[in-house]
């Protein structure tokens, strides 16, 4: 590193990359990936006018592999060409807890948002009544994972240690949830709301990588959160259900702020209450680690 790094350390990376040209180059890269990709998949697939199970499933691969692949190989070649370790190099938990901790914070925060809206008064019973197809669900899963994989790898396996380099945890998380929400506008106009839960899911995701030293347990929470709003309750999309099929069929209706519309339980104040109540744990004991290490 070379002596004008040493003096100006929050201005590198702490491998002489500017950390606001890595902030611009991983949405650079989201916004090829993600127009691009839907771009080439929608001129290759055309939509018929209604779809079975099987045709949604291979229409859903072709475009998911479109759209996250290029998330993967940047973040892959990133992390190789820079020296830059996916997370920091003393992990502070074993795989298989990372993972619980990260699926389990995943859906208790799904579970208690939702709980929310119930008592809200939101919640209503759908009108799907197709029911659940075991091959579609267990495809939307898979591709659940590998969506949230991607996005994961990204933003908390490249960006955010990057970051934190620089700035340190909580500049670094706060940012990187500032540009994971900001690549969620490429492929839609989610409401402002919306955008904002996003932000503090990013924030909430970053934070668990960070405390556990693995970017697996970000993609756990990611997953299970995804998977039991699309896969689990139908709350994707809203209303009506995602064409791979739920196991139950859920719609929020109601006033905007509190049933989210057509962003559903993503523009919600209920999980608005329940992101900031999670993210302010887990700051709470980031900060108490950093304490301690002092």
């Amino acid at each position: 590193m070379s002596t004008a790094a040493n003096c100006e350390p929050q201005r590198t990376t702490g491998t002489g990359f500017s950390p606001w040209l890595a902030i611009a180059l991983a949405l650079a890269v989201c916004g090829c990936a993600l127009l691009g990709g839907n771009a080439l998949a929608s001129a290759l697939l055309v939509m018929p006018s209604s779809v079975d199970v099987a045709t949604a499933i291979a229409r859903r691969t072709v475009f998911y592999l479109f759209l996250f692949a290029p998330l993967y190989a940047f973040a892959l070649i990133a992390n190789s060409a820079f020296d830059q370790p996916p997370m920091p190099s003393r992990r502070s938990s074993s795989l298989v807890i990372g993972l619980f901790l990260g699926s389990g914070t995943g859906a208790a925060a799904f579970a208690l948002a939702l709980v929310l809206a119930f008592f809200a008064g939101v919640v209503r019973p759908g009108t799907v009544t197709a029911g659940a197809n075991i091959a579609g669900i267990l495809f939307a899963t898979i591709l659940t994972v590998w969506q949230a994989g991607a996005e994961e790898c990204l933003f908390r396996g490249w960006l955010q240690p990057l970051l934190t380099r620089a700035w340190g945890a909580f500049p670094a998380i706060a940012v990187t949830g500032l540009a994971f929400a900001a690549a969620h506008l490429f492929l839609q106009l989610p409401s402002g709301l919306a955008i904002f839960n996003t932000f503090l899911a990013g924030c909430v995701f970053g934070a668990i990588a960070y405390l556990t030293g693995r970017v697996s347990s970000a993609i756990a929470a990611h997953a299970t959160w995804n998977w039991l709003e699309q896969s689990v309750t139908g709350l994707t999309p809203n209303p009506g259900v995602d064409a791979l099929t739920s196991f139950f069929d859920l719609d929020l209706a109601g006033p905007k702020l509190i049933a989210g519309a057509e962003d559903g339980l993503t523009g919600s104040v209920a999980t608005t209450l329940l992101l900031a109540v999670v993210f302010a744990g887990l700051s709470a004991a980031i900060y108490g680690r950093e304490a301690r290490n002092h």
